[in-house]
């Protein structure tokens, strides 16, 4: 099941000027104290280095910044705002730009917004969270002392407050040094102490990488209601689902701040993670106008780097109540994340970094941690005994209150013709499941992805 999820969208306010002399840099440019974020060159060649420098200056909240052209032509100044918003992080509430262009000298306005407390849109998570078959439980190594973390020894450190530069900060691979009391201090603690529960030092970057993937998964849930009311780029500044706020304190967000958490966490570890947005090709003729766009993230584990999407990781069946552990945009490539995620999204953001390999989730993951791992209980059914086994498992996990609910999700190797309903009725009827059952289930035959959610009612399950 695809769903286009909205994220803000900045007025844009262009300026081509001609017989006029361009902005000099405002006094506040020449940003002054102790550790503070590198200043990127205002020579730029590209649309990713005037990004950096826009940045730069949202970060310092300077009230615009100008920059040389070198061997970079703008032909259409609104298009190439437009594509500022789409690329550049812009860590405040919302900013508003717009731009004056002056031959080869280019001036980006920032008007900010009025600081505000950020207010929740919905006070109930939307949906129930599936217990994923195949999550094997974390013993922690770190206990509550453990401060060695790998951001730790980044090697240049940044004064900042909000969780906005936070998320940045370390996205970009600096050492955050929050102010005292504020709330990026609060966060950055928080997230160690996530940390120190799911993933240990003995863990590879890809281990490490999927305890949080498959944390933020079972634990934080899409903000319907704060998609659906930002109706303007006025009112979703008003909410917390758009930053670490809603998710940090509430376990709700949509895309943009998940991606911000899981951006944050990852690079924490030591592991190169970034944050990209894009606008949806499927809702306008121009790929870079309009106001529904998506949030995601690159990360790169070795030498490869791997598109992931966190949003999609337990949205499936959403409208059902329940929410599936979803690893099918998991260390994916960006072909199948544009070709499969609600019409696909153009990402202009980090032009060097192109993810075409995919990373064989299905095949390198096991359930049943009593047996060795092999291709016999890994999440390749390649025939009914195996999808048979793989459900009969599930039946031997934790009961979870008077209903516990579990999230399946394998692949077929085998082709189950036009009778696969009957083929899985069959699996379900086999593994014991059909007595006490109230489940759901999907095949997308175009990928062979059987997902399903086990309803289970427990006092028929243990009389079974």
């Amino acid at each position: 099941m695809k769903k286009t999820f909205s994220i803000l969208f900045l007025l844009l306010v262009v300026s081509v000027t001609s017989g006029c002399q361009p902005k000099v840099a405002p006094s506040n440019s020449e940003v002054t104290g102790e550790n503070l974020l590198p200043r990127p060159t205002d020579v730029v060649h590209n649309l990713q280095e005037l990004c950096d420098f826009v940045d730069y200056g949202v970060f310092n909240r300077l009230d615009y910044v100008t920059v040389t052209l070198q061997d970079y032509e703008i032909e259409d100044l609104e298009t190439e705002l437009a594509k500022v918003y789409w690329t550049a992080q812009l860590v405040d509430i919302n900013p508003v730009i717009s731009g004056e262009l002056y031959d080869d000298q280019l001036t980006i306005n920032i008007v900010y917004r009025a600081k505000r407390t950020l207010i929740s849109a919905s006070d109930h998570d939307a949906y129930v969270h599936g217990h994923d078959v195949a999550f094997v439980p974390y013993i922690p190594l770190r206990d509550e002392t453990f401060t060695d973390f790998a951001y730790k020894d980044y090697e240049v450190a940044v004064a900042l407050s909000t969780s906005d530069q936070l998320w940045y900060c370390l996205d970009q691979g600096y050492r955050p040094l929050p102010e005292p009391g504020s709330i990026a201090e609060t966060y950055l603690a928080q997230a160690e102490d996530i940390l120190r529960d799911i993933v240990d030092d003995s863990m590879s970057d890809e281990g490490k990488v999927r305890a949080i993937y498959d944390w933020m998964s079972a634990n934080m849930t899409y903000d319907f209601d704060a998609a659906t009311l930002s109706t303007s780029d006025e009112l979703a500044a008003m909410y917390d689902a758009y930053y670490l706020e809603g998710v940090m304190d509430n376990y709700r967000g949509v895309c943009d701040a998940f991606a911000k958490l899981f951006t944050l966490l990852v690079n924490m570890e030591g592991i190169p993670c970034k944050r990209v947005l894009g606008p949806s090709l499927a809702e306008y003729n121009s790929p870079i106008m309009g106001s529904v766009g998506h949030a995601w993230n690159l990360v790169q584990i070795g030498s490869t780097w791997y598109t992931i999407d966190p949003t999609g990781a337990n949205a499936i069946f959403s409208s059902h109540g329940f929410g599936i552990a979803s690893h099918f945009y998991y260390l994916t490539s960006e072909q199948k994340h544009l070709d499969n995620y609600a019409g696909g999204y153009k990402r202009y953001g980090y032009p060097d970094i192109n993810p075409i390999q995919e990373y064989n989730y299905y095949g390198n993951t096991h359930y049943d941690p009593a047996r060795n791992p092999t291709s016999a209980n890994d999440l390749v059914m390649f025939n009914l005994a195996e999808l048979t086994d793989y459900l009969t498992y599930a039946r031997t996990l934790p009961d979870e209150g008077d209903y516990h609910y579990l999230s399946a999700e394998v692949k077929l190797g085998f082709s189950p013709g036009y009778e696969i309903d009957d083929e899985i009725e069959t699996a379900i009827t086999n593994s014991g499941w059909a007595s006490t059952w109230e489940g759901i289930y999907r095949y997308y035959e175009d990928t062979n992805r059987l997902i399903m959610i086990l309803r289970c009612n427990v006092e028929l399950h243990q009389q079974a």
